[in-house]
């Protein structure tokens, strides 16, 4: 049987198991005694993002968001200016993406509203396990169940 390669994930911000031995990004899911490999919030963290391993990630990320026909995004706020020039611009251009999040954020959310190729499933906080759908004519639905949840997806939706 083949298998069609369909995701990939990178890490421009790093992982907790990523860590730096004689000069070299190595990964290791056991915690050892050095600080990991990880872009933090604070003053330097545009500064650290440019820097190896995180800038190879950001280019090889950039370039398969350029090539991708669609998007899932899962929990993503688009708080990230560097990171996210090519994913907002191929979205204003009109690839179609669904975005699952619990709570958008106010970037989102304007995200949303300015691309009608934008589909989004997000939690109902009027109404406990609920979730609102918007479709890609911004209409919005109230869907039974915490579909913006990724096990709850998973096991309703994809399986």
């Amino acid at each position: 049987m083949d298998y069609a390669h369909r995701v990939k994930i990178l890490k421009p911000h790093g992982s907790l198991d990523w860590y730096e031995v004689k000069g070299r990004p190595v990964r290791c899911p056991y915690n050892i005694d050095i600080p990991p490999l990880i872009v933090v919030p604070g003053d330097t963290k545009y500064r650290s993002g440019y820097k190896e391993p995180f800038d190879a990630h950001r280019e090889c990320a950039n370039q398969d968001i350029d090539n991708a026909k669609r998007y899932l995004i899962l929990g993503y706020g688009f708080n990230d200016d560097h990171l996210q020039t090519h994913l907002t611009r191929n979205l204003r251009e009109g690839k179609p993406a669904l975005i699952v999040t619990r709570e958008p954020s106010e970037s989102t959310k304007n995200l949303i509203e300015n691309c009608p190729n934008i589909m989004a499933l997000f939690s109902n906080k009027s109404k406990e396990d609920n979730s609102i759908f918007r479709d890609v004519d911004g209409c919005m639905y109230t869907i039974n169940g915490n579909l913006w949840d990724l096990e709850t997806l998973a096991r309703e939706v994809f399986i």
